[in-house]
């Protein structure tokens, strides 16, 4: 039988960890009893362990670290496998009601160790070393507090590039790249000047300018900290776009734009605290549409005219139920024709195209 040395430091961070369930006391107390350890005067337990190391002990420090996987602060000479930590990241997240663990799980494992999914799925059996161990738990626990996994790793896919996101910005959706498709297929590769008005991660923005290299592409915010993520990302992914801070139109001094496209807040306020929980850590002023939803369809539509070229066109992404709402606005509103209303892969409305006339 292999034998090492353990050294580890057991940790019991909650003072309320023995009130929680009676089942949950009665396996906390039934783990320290398997270590000889015993409840403290302030329910604490701090001690550094030696004993020696043998395949069943490994199993079931492994087996309570999955029921309490903060409870091991630190083990020197012995690390979980990429599978083990997998595991007990399901385990973790599902007690959470999180959904996709497993996905999440992975996508946190390659980009902490700095590889591919299939990498992780092909070396399940590879031991961590501490550093990575460390930072894999820590992202866990970020997950169990309903941080996106996009936030943790700073990156999400959109139009097929890679987009730098941090909690200052909107995650990208699949849904926006029907927006993005819709732009691309009604003008090709024609000359187009465009501006994509609340850009926040640029990645309306920068596709744009990616697979339509003629153009020439705006992107405006109000936040200063978006700003900077779409610099980046600018960057990243090797294209010119001009990124400037606006209130909207407020501080836009050119015009004559071809297009003007966007995805703006459009969620109703009394609607934000109903969200998911992830949805609820991303930036409420990238959410929240005013009292109905409309406030920036409204201003779009209403200023968006002065700042179009002749038969210039608006594509704007919208809400599920907003569909008959923009309609209303933009036939009350004689300076446009309505051209389209395209449907998402869910069969939802999603983007509304209008023209100037």
């Amino acid at each position: 039988m292999w034998r090492a040395s353990l050294h580890f430091y057991l940790v019991v961070r909650s003072p309320q960890a023995f009130n929680k369930t009676p089942t949950y006391a009665s396996r906390l107390l039934k783990f320290l009893n398997f270590l000889r350890l015993r409840r403290g005067k302030f329910f604490y337990v701090y001690k550094k362990v030696k004993l020696p190391m043998s395949v069943r002990l490994r199993s079931n420090l492994y087996m309570w670290r999955s029921h309490f996987p903060y409870c091991i602060e630190k083990m020197e000479g012995v690390f979980m496998t990429i599978n083990e930590i997998v595991k007990n990241g399901i385990i973790n997240l599902k007690e959470k009601n999180i959904e996709e663990p497993l996905l999440k799980v992975r996508l946190l494992v390659a980009s902490i160790l700095n590889k591919t999914k299939e990498y992780v799925m092909a070396h399940s059996e590879d031991e961590l070393d501490e550093i990575h161990e460390k930072e894999i738990l820590d992202g866990i626990e970020q997950l169990r507090n309903y941080i996106p996994i996009q936030y943790i790793t700073n990156n999400q896919e959109f139009m097929k590039l890679n987009f730098f996101v941090n909690q200052n910005v909107l995650i990208p959706r699949s849904d926006t790249e029907i927006l993005v498709e819709e732009v691309i297929n009604t003008y090709k590769n024609e000359y187009v000047k465009i501006l994509d008005m609340c850009t926040g991660s640029g990645c309306i923005a920068i596709s744009l300018k990616k697979y339509m290299q003629n153009s020439e592409v705006y992107g405006i915010d109000i936040s200063k900290e978006a700003l900077k993520v779409a610099q980046i990302n600018a960057k990243n992914n090797n294209v010119d776009v001009e990124f400037k801070f606006s209130d909207m139109f407020a501080d836009i001094k050119n015009k004559d734009f071809d297009v003007i496209v966007s995805n703006p807040p459009y969620i109703k306020t009394e609607v934000i605290n109903t969200l998911d929980k992830e949805v609820k850590n991303e930036p409420i002023i990238a959410l929240d549409g005013g009292e109905d939803g409309l406030y920036f369809y409204k201003k779009i539509i209403n200023e968006a005219f002065n700042f179009l070229s002749d038969n210039g066109m608006i594509f704007l992404e919208i809400g599920y139920d907003q569909k008959e709402e923009l309609e209303k606005l933009i036939k009350e509103d004689k300076r446009y024709e309505l051209v389209k209303i395209k449907k998402d892969l869910g069969d939802n409305d999603r983007i509304v195209v209008v023209k100037k006339v």
